[in-house]
């Protein structure tokens, strides 16, 4: 279970460092309501100008320019339980915001981290943000999007 968390995550980062590497480049405007191909979530993007820069993950546009320290994205752990996610939580640092349960925040390299742990079936999602520490105004907006996740009855 741990190799599939550490391929995923990897993912994540290399993602990041294309977003890095492709912030000039223009993206088709976003819709505010963000469906995955597949059809198995919603969620409800902050309002403003967010762009996808991977699969599952999203970033704000202000000035014409893509924010690198502010993000939204989501992790799908199959066959995990809900033990399993929230010891790899606590593994990568997260704390459970007592509350909020379901809730897990972190601070780390000048970053604020907050996931929150959604649980079907046989898989579990993280549906993750960040934003830069001494930049509170993200924290709201952010955490409605995150409360805003649901999965698609299929």
């Amino acid at each position: 279970m741990y190799e599939i968390w550490q391929k995923k995550l990897w993912l994540i980062v290399m993602a990041v460092v294309w977003v890095v590497l492709a912030a000039g480049c223009q993206a088709e405007p976003p819709a505010q309501v963000a469906d995955d191909l597949a059809g198995l979530y919603s969620i409800d993007l902050p309002a403003g100008d967010w762009q996808p820069q991977a699969a599952n993950i999203w970033a704000p546009v202000q000035e014409q320019a893509v924010l690198t320290d502010v993000r939204i994205w989501l992790v799908r752990l199959e066959d995990c339980t809900q033990e399993a996610a929230e010891k790899q939580l606590q593994d990568e640092g997260y704390a459970e915001l007592s509350e909020k349960p379901g809730y897990w925040q972190k601070q780390a390299d000048a970053l604020q981290y907050q996931t929150r742990l959604v649980v079907e079936k046989q898989n579990c999602w993280l549906v993750c943000s960040c934003w830069p520490e001494e930049d509170n105004v993200w924290a709201e907006q952010l955490a409605a999007a995150l409360a805003s996740f649901e999965l698609v009855q299929e």
